[in-house]
């Protein structure tokens, strides 16, 4: 009886599996939104490619783009864990915004702001963004993997949405094990990423989750946590003997109050003598508020990951080693 019910559950979940890769859902690559839990692509889910929709809100039709991970998970190029002598090496962390949603690999922004600072020298920027990762991911990301990479730079794109993902991932009781198992996923995590079945099973939880939390009462937990993870990275920055430079990357959104919270933190963990936001820097390059964002999302479209690269630069410009400060880093 068990046997029987076994094979029979096993057939049912296979057709399954084989009706959904064979239908139009297929087009729409169950490659990221999609996943159970965002770590799964990036640094853990090496050698990945697909198409990803996004938008479609507001009336706006979906938006698609291309993306490819290498070997080692990163978007871009494969890198020596060992740094090669003279480079001058920059680790960009954050979420969607950094991994570059919305955009082929060659119009994220930190690949412009490589192409802009090699002139002045052999420089690395390596992006180890993920979408849907907050703060705590990220300092868990540096100390497990990031330091190993010896940056000269960290560079942290920080988001308002980053509480607000903790407590999804808190409150996502089912996929608990998932979340701790962090950048370390197990064969079943693994087998979940690359099932149809799975992932549309966990994403329709995920969703039912978001809009039951849409207004947590426990949000100074949340932004504590932010806190005390950007004082972890300040932490490891230090003991690697990096520079640590934490910026606002994302659109002021409409409740611009969770920007001031995000701002506070940041200087509350003792982060913040670099600080800036890029959304309001970038709109100023316009012709109006917004001109930047992929309409029915809000991600940065490719001529928006330009002018990022851009504010960004700008802003570092100075405090980066000769020869990067110099002439040859900025027009």
């Amino acid at each position: 009886m068990a046997a029987a019910a076994t094979i029979t559950l096993v057939v049912v979940f296979a057709a399954a599996e084989i009706g959904l890769r064979l239908s139009p859902l297929e087009a729409r690559a169950f490659a990221l939104n999609e996943l159970t839990v965002p770590s799964l692509i990036g640094d853990s889910y090496p050698n990945q490619s697909g198409t990803v929709e996004i938008g479609g809100d507001d009336g706006e039709p979906p938006h698609y783009y291309d993306f490819t991970t290498n070997a080692q998970g990163f978007r871009g190029p494969v890198v020596d864990w060992d740094k090669p002598d003279g480079t001058f090496r920059i680790l960009a962390i954050g979420d969607s915004y950094t991994w570059g949603d919305g955009v082929e690999d060659d119009d994220v922004w930190l690949r412009a702001l490589e192409a802009d600072l090699s002139p002045c020298g052999p420089v690395e920027v390596i992006n180890v963004g993920i979408v849907g990762r907050n703060t705590v991911g990220e300092a868990d990301y540096l100390r497990d993997k990031g330091v190993r990479l010896k940056p000269d730079l960290i560079l942290v794109g920080a988001e308002p949405g980053d509480a607000m993902d903790i407590l999804k991932l808190d409150r996502d009781w089912d996929n608990r094990a998932a979340v701790q198992a962090g950048s370390k996923p197990t064969w079943l995590l693994r087998m979940t990423a690359w099932s149809r079945v799975g992932r549309l099973y966990f994403g329709s939880k995920i969703a039912r989750l978001s809009r039951a939390i849409d207004r947590p009462t426990d949000a100074d937990g949340a932004w504590a946590r932010v806190r005390e993870s950007l004082v972890r990275m300040k932490t490891l920055a230090g003991d690697a003997d990096a520079e640590l430079v934490v910026f606002g990357i994302a659109p002021t959104p409409d409740d611009a109050w969770t920007m001031q919270r995000l701002s506070e933190e940041v200087q509350a963990a003792g982060v913040g003598e670099a600080w800036f936001e890029a959304g309001p820097r970038v709109d100023e390059r316009g012709s109006h508020p917004g001109w930047w964002q992929i309409p029915g999302d809000g991600h940065y479209t490719a001529e928006g990951n330009a002018v990022l690269a851009d504010v960004v630069r700008e802003q570092l410009r100075g405090g980066l080693p000769a020869p990067f400060n110099g002439p040859c880093s900025a027009d």
